[in-house]
């Protein structure tokens, strides 16, 4: 109900013996105030799986590291511009790691390569 500020929350319990217990408690308040939502910085990896190439696109990207599953790093380069084409013509057909970094911090994401 915003007009009127009270915020209902509805909460179900295991009660033990039979059918779950609900319990709604009300707020004349937002009841959750203070907690954001930070979320995650969302990258883009396309196409995904790939042959030759993908493109990194995502804010604020300054470098991007790729791994191969027994931890190798196989690639590694600062971004200039964004979206980034990764070349992947000289790589062997498996899943890879790839670590994009940037202003929000470290992403990693899986590459799929045919």
């Amino acid at each position: 109900d915003t007009l009127n500020f009270y915020y209902f929350v509805e909460v179900v319990y295991d009660c033990g013996d039979g059918p779950s217990c609900p319990t709604i408690n009300w707020y004349n308040h937002e009841p959750f105030v203070g907690l954001t939502d930070i979320g995650s910085p969302a990258i883009r990896c396309y196409p995904n799986p790939a042959a030759d190439h993908v493109f990194i696109d995502g804010a604020e990207l300054e470098s991007l590291q790729l791994f191969n599953m027994c931890g190798q790093e196989v690639l590694s380069t600062r971004v200039s511009s964004s979206p980034c084409k990764v070349d992947l013509k000289n790589m062997s057909s498996g899943i890879y790691l790839l670590h994009a970094q940037g202003a929000h911090g470290t992403i990693t994401t899986r590459v799929i390569k045919h």
